[in-house]
């Protein structure tokens, strides 16, 4: 799993939970709370607010307890039901998260979309797969 999107996020995760910690350390050792601002365009403030470590470290947090969620398992055994070689599943790898849909059993197999759509927003990174991309859109 060293090349999967799952790997991936968590080296991103990394990154940035490294990188709010530093600034959080920084701003430990100056004795501040914070930056002044005030000479920055509102947007610009805005954005910054918004990005602030503790916001970083918070969306860190939940985006592994989503890739948590979402992790390959792998199938082991039992017999294909006729429905589900129906919709042609044959890899052994699926979601434990999306791949049950009632009535069909496990039916979507491989990265599911949720992981797919976190790993796009580091598309211009040197390690993102092309085979990752999915669409924004739904489709």
């Amino acid at each position: 799993m060293e090349n999967s999107p799952i790997a991936f996020l968590h080296a991103r995760l990394e990154e940035r939970e490294r990188i709010a910690q530093q600034v959080i350390e920084h701003l430990a050792q100056d004795g501040k709370r914070g930056f002044d601002l005030s000479q920055l365009a509102e947007p610009v403030r805005r954005h910054v607010n918004l990005n602030d470590p503790a916001s970083v470290l918070a969306d860190v947090a939940v985006t592994r307890r989503i890739l948590d969620d979402h992790g390959l398992e792998i199938w082991e055994g039992g017999t294909w039901t006729e429905e589900q070689e129906f919709h042609g599943l044959t890899s052994e790898e699926f979601c434990r998260r999306c791949s049950y849909h009632e009535g069909v059993g496990s039916y979507r197999y491989g990265w599911c979309p949720t992981v797919l759509l976190l790993a796009l927003r580091y598309e211009g990174h040197e390690d993102f797969k092309e085979d990752w991309r999915v669409s924004l859109s739904g489709e």
